[in-house]
């Protein structure tokens, strides 16, 4: 399968090439054959250039469309001082594909090179109105004249640059946002993992200071329980700096510590399901095995609650006049599936970038952290967020061994 995909990509690009290098040399034996064609010819050569091989490589877009440039306006000044020949009404279509080849460098080259080979193609694309005038009409225009009419052209590439750079704004803010919003998730994953790794070393830690207290002081156990018990402290100390560090300081603190103190697993689902049905009008059932509540390693539970979290904050969102409410959680022996639905009020139109929570997008990074996979999407009549985790066994109690 894999083989074929490739075989089929390349065969593709070969015909892309193939295609591409027929009209080229189409193009060229144009230009020669026509002079006043050869400035066209070449636009339209890094046109074809550019609309083929750019979603495959933008690396000579920027030199693409400054050769362009630069040859139109080679014509247009050899036009107006040596009588070389100008451009038929009809061949305004160069101008045009200037237009075109300014937006899409300025919209997708480096910021220096678009603004060089944007600039030589948009001044091309002015002053190339000047071809377009004859010999007896450029005697009668006065130069305030023609630069009203360079002025005028120059609107198409600054209108086609101001698009693109609009464009690259919203990228450049949709980047930002992704990148923010996964950054902020792997800092709730480290500090939930704080959170549970916390809970287990001052378990530790009790029992060690409790064996001290049990045991004699010359026992040969003794040296050995207040070292555990120092290891202990000293990793609870770098836990919580780091974290301190990772969240920025004490200055801008993102969890109260009520909510440190109680994060929210599977035992909180019913709760959860009963707050929602008392403020929605739709029906809320809940399927979770109890079995669950005990098998199921913290981390984890607290994930499926947010997943059940989230998919419930959508809902009441965008869509509150839904009927119905499932709320599943199932398991087998090597998977954990969530499955949250509604019925009754179609799909929610969802806001992967809104403030407030995590969003999909960031719920999606969260389950994949943690190994799984996640999907959200349509159904019939409704939305359903599915997420499926690996099931692993959570350690094994040991007994304390006979003496």
């Amino acid at each position: 399968m894999i083989h074929g995909s490739y075989r089929h990509a390349v065969s593709h690009r070969v015909l892309r090439g193939a295609g591409c290098s027929v009209l080229v040399a189409a193009l060229c034996g144009w230009g020669v054959a026509v002079p006043w064609a050869r400035p066209l010819a070449t636009t339209t050569a890094a046109a074809a250039v550019v609309m083929f091989w750019w979603p495959l490589s933008k690396t000579w877009l920027p030199w693409l469309v400054g050769g362009a440039g630069a040859v139109s306006g080679a014509a247009t000044v050899g036009h107006r001082l040596l009588d070389w020949p100008g451009m038929p009404p009809l061949a305004v279509v160069e101008t045009v594909l200037l237009w075109v080849l300014v937006g899409m460098v300025v919209r997708w080259a480096p910021v220096r090179s678009a603004a060089i080979a944007g600039a030589s193609a948009g001044l091309a694309a002015a002053v190339g109105v000047l071809r377009i005038i004859g010999p007896a009409d450029s005697d009668q225009l006065s130069p305030e004249e023609s630069l009203y009419a360079v002025a005028f052209w120059a609107l198409g590439p600054i209108v086609a640059a101001a698009i693109s750079v609009y464009l690259r704004h919203l990228d450049d803010r949709r980047t930002s946002a992704v990148a923010a919003a996964r950054q902020a998730q792997r800092l709730d994953l480290a500090h939930d993992l704080h959170d549970y790794v916390a809970h287990d070393v001052s378990e530790m830690i009790a029992q060690a200071q409790a064996a001290q207290v049990i045991i004699d002081d010359t026992h040969p156990a003794h040296p050995v329980l207040r070292r555990i018990e120092a290891a202990g402290l000293r990793a609870m100390t770098s836990m919580d700096r780091t974290v301190h560090l990772l969240r920025g300081g004490a200055e801008n603190p993102e969890r109260s510590d009520a909510e440190n103190r109680s994060l929210p697993g599977m035992a909180e689902l019913p709760e959860l399901a009963e707050r929602f049905g008392s403020t929605s009008s739709a029906v809320v059932h809940l399927s979770v095995d109890p079995v669950l509540a005990l098998r199921v390693p913290r981390e984890l539970a607290g994930t499926v609650y947010r997943v059940v979290v989230e998919a419930l904050t959508n809902i009441r969102r965008h869509a509150p006049s839904s009927d119905t409410v499932e709320i599943a959680v199932h398991h087998d022996a090597h998977e954990l599936e969530v499955v949250v639905r509604n019925e009754g009020a179609g799909a929610p139109a969802v806001e992967p970038g809104r403030s407030g929570g995590l969003g999909l997008p960031g719920l999606s990074e969260r389950v994949e952290a943690m190994g799984g996979t996640f999907h959200a999407g349509p159904i019939a009549g409704g939305w359903a967020v599915r997420a499926r985790f690996p099931l692993v066994a959570s350690a094994p109690t040991y007994k304390e061994a006979p003496r």
